[in-house]
């Protein structure tokens, strides 16, 4: 009997080809058990910003009891005229439009009283606020505007204050104007200017004038959430702002002139001229708006635990790629067969510290949150590994890289203007270190 005669001639090619492209084949298989795990990613993406809906959801319904975010615009002076036209008909029809004039010179200072509405498990910031506004008008050049005095209705001349949510006015809310006080009323009585607000008749605004300029003068105390803004009606505007609040963030169309931010709060000023806006200080008709160059602050959470998981999800292929990389070269090293249900479980392992993250961060700090469940995750994947590789060292291998990999990403997340630098080198070194430790790895036979 010749040795070998049961083995057929085409089982020994066979056997060998799978042999020798064992270490190909478990990768590329790694590599399609990754893709695959992209998709509980994607759902945990998804649980993310439904959870941030929420929150914004949350945010408005306290706004709608408290106030929404406040704009100030104004005060302007409004003075009605009569104009003409032809209809169609070629008939001389009297109309009546508007004039708008704006301050001189406007200043307002406030102090900002924010607080934190905690309802479920969201924070809110609102604020109670104190504002002066003071500054003047002049005599208005209708000759600028091609208006004759007997046009005007003067009896009919106002002065309206735009504020974008009433429900936050907070006082009777009064003008002083050269000693007489003017009671406001709601509406402006023109939406094509300011769509809400408030407004004061000024019938003796003729008599005032005639003294070329007037002084006005109003205490305003309102109610808003999350942030405040102005719009830089005068001439010269200078609105100054302070507050206890250590974290604010200034917005606008304007850069402000001074700015501190201490432990103590802070303290900001913006001057801005006319010349830095885009409408004039008078004008007729719907020529213009003021809804172009608002500035303010806004009173920001300093944390937003949503936006920071969001961040450390789209390193989920990079947590998924190196953890299985590291378990793929220990098995090819410890000549050991992990099975792909086992690649699985930890990749399932690391798609759960996304949950326990989002989850855990929602009722404690995001960086306690993180490290609870790096910290979970990691014990978990590592005694896992001792289960399979049944030797100390690889589990301490194993848990070594995990604790350098969270503690890499997590650097980045905490970073703003360096992450894009800091990941980059990261990943360049995490790169040189794979194609380091497996220089010795034969791709078609195994460790060398």
């Amino acid at each position: 009997m010749q040795p070998n005669q049961n083995i057929s001639p085409q089982e020994e090619p066979q056997e060998s080809f799978w042999k020798r492209n064992a270490p190909m084949l478990k990768a590329a298989l790694i590599f399609v058990l990754v893709l695959l795990l992209l998709i509980p990613k994607t759902m945990i993406e998804d649980l993310i910003q439904e959870r941030k809906f929420r929150q914004s959801e949350v945010l408005q319904e306290i706004a709608q009891s408290w106030g929404t975010s406040q704009e100030v615009s104004g005060p302007v002076l409004v003075l009605p005229y009569r104009t003409y036209y032809k209809n169609s008909e070629g008939q001389t029809v009297q109309t009546t439009k508007q004039a708008y004039f704006l301050p001189e010179n406007l200043t307002v200072e406030g102090e900002l009283h924010p607080e934190k509405l905690h309802r479920s498990i969201y924070d809110v910031v609102v604020y109670n606020s104190d504002l002066s506004l003071k500054g003047n008008f002049v005599f208005p050049n209708l000759d600028e505007l091609n208006l004759k005095p007997d046009a005007i209705y003067w009896e009919d001349a106002r002065i309206i204050l735009g504020l974008s949510d009433l429900r936050g006015i907070d006082n009777d809310l009064a003008i002083d104007v050269n000693g007489k006080s003017l009671v406001f009323n709601s509406g402006t009585g023109d939406g094509n200017l300011l769509q809400r607000g408030v407004q004061a008749a000024m019938p003796m605004v003729y008599d005032s004038l005639q003294n070329q300029s007037f002084q006005f003068n109003l205490k305003l105390k309102l109610k808003g959430t999350e942030n405040i803004a102005f719009q830089p009606v005068g001439k010269t505007t200078d609105v100054s702002l302070h507050s206890k609040w250590k974290d604010p963030s200034f917005m606008g169309s304007f850069s402000p002139d001074y700015r501190e931010v201490n432990e103590n709060g802070f303290e900001v000023n913006w001057n801005i001229i006319h010349l830095n806006r885009n409408f004039p200080q008078s004008w007729k008709g719907n020529a213009y708006n003021l809804n172009q160059s608002s500035f303010g602050v806004n009173l920001i959470l300093p944390v937003d635990h949503y936006q920071k998981s969001t961040r450390s999800v789209k390193y989920a292929i990079l947590f998924i790629a190196l953890t299985f990389l590291i378990f793929f070269f220990i098995e090819l090293i410890n000549k050991s067969k992990v099975h792909p249900i086992q690649y699985i479980l930890i990749g399932l392992a690391l798609i759960i510290f996304y949950i326990l993250l989002v989850s855990i961060s929602e009722q404690w700090t995001f960086n306690g949150a993180y490290l609870v469940s790096a910290g979970a995750t990691i014990a978990l994947i590592s005694l896992y590994a001792k289960s399979i590789f049944k030797q100390l060292s690889y589990t301490i291998i194993t848990g070594g890289s995990l604790v350098i990999l969270y503690g890499f990403i997590f650097t980045i997340i905490q970073l703003q203007d360096f992450a894009l630098l800091i990941g980059s080198v990261g990943l360049f070194l995490i790169i040189a270190a794979l194609m380091y430790f497996s220089r010795k790895i034969d791709w078609y036979n195994g460790l060398k």
